[in-house]
């Protein structure tokens, strides 16, 4: 993967916006060695408040009605009982930067979340990264959101296609903030590592970085020290190469987002490492 510059404000004229749902997202130029059609950031505050991101919590585990409004969700909940989160959800109001890579059609928007920073580290225990479209940000490498599994998620034709994209992000941030603000520091290797710090209900805890330690002499996996959160709500399954072939037919969209059959995109390479001549990465 070629380093990818950061992105600039594109000068001229005004130009049309991503979409009318989403105002706040402004043009940027395309990142040199990516193929998208354009680039935007913006940004997404998914919670007015902390009992808006309980509603949202509460909303997600009941299957209840969500509404989302320019990067803002709205959620209709019947607090029955107290979740064993939502003590935890303090200081829920956080400002999300986005950026937005538009691509050729038939394929899938990508979505990237610079502020605050998907970190590296998160890939041992978080749902849904995209490590295989990460791009180079800051000097730092940012892997894109899984915001959905294109296999299992249909664009419904009579909405606009970057609203319906930005409403699943904005839904995915949410849930990306839950699972920050739910964390515990773990050390070893998930999912047997031994829990050594819980965070205070509202610290902040954005800016962490958990590291690689040292192995073991003798040991045949690395000891780690990571981050294990709660992923709220229904989510597409991350999946294996094998779950991959039993899932999808070789007619569905493909997995990646690339908009195409999975027959004729990820199937045979998915073929081949669920027969052992590969590794098996999450998608």
């Amino acid at each position: 993967m070629l380093p990818l510059p950061e992105c600039i404000a594109v000068e001229g004229p005004p130009r049309a916006p991503l979409c009318p749902e989403y105002p706040q997202f402004n043009q940027v130029s395309v990142p040199a060695g990516s193929d998208a059609l354009s680039a935007w950031i913006g940004a997404l505050r998914p919670f007015e408040n902390d009992e808006a991101a309980r509603d949202f919590l509460h909303a997600m585990e009941q299957r209840g009605d969500i509404c989302i409004s320019a990067g803002n969700i709205r959620s209709a909940a019947v607090h029955q009982k107290i979740h064993w989160a939502d003590p935890l959800l303090i200081g829920m109001t956080s400002q999300c930067e986005v950026l937005v890579l538009v691509q050729p059609l038939p394929a899938h928007p990508r979505a990237y979340l610079l502020s605050p920073r998907f970190a590296e580290h998160y890939s041992y225990t978080h749902p849904h990264p995209r490590f295989d479209i990460s791009i180079r940000w800051k000097n730092k490498n940012i892997p894109g959101l899984c915001v959905y599994s294109a296999s299992e998620f249909r664009f419904q034709p009579a909405i606009d296609r970057n609203a319906q994209f930005l409403d699943q992000v904005t839904l995915y941030v949410g849930r990306h903030l839950i699972w920050l603000r739910t964390r515990q520091l773990y050390r070893g290797y998930p999912p047997n590592g031994v829990r050594i710090y819980t965070p205070r209900p509202g610290e902040d805890i954005f800016g962490d970085a958990p590291v690689l330690l040292q192995r073991p002499v003798g040991a045949e996996k690395p000891v780690l020290d990571y981050w294990w959160g709660y992923w709220v709500g229904p989510v597409a399954q991350a999946m294996n190469h094998l779950g991959h072939l039993k899932c999808i037919g070789v007619t569905q969209e493909c997995w990646c987002g690339s908009g195409v059959s999975y027959g004729n995109c990820h199937r045979r390479g998915d073929q081949i490492h669920a027969a052992g001549l590969g590794h098996s990465p999450r998608s």
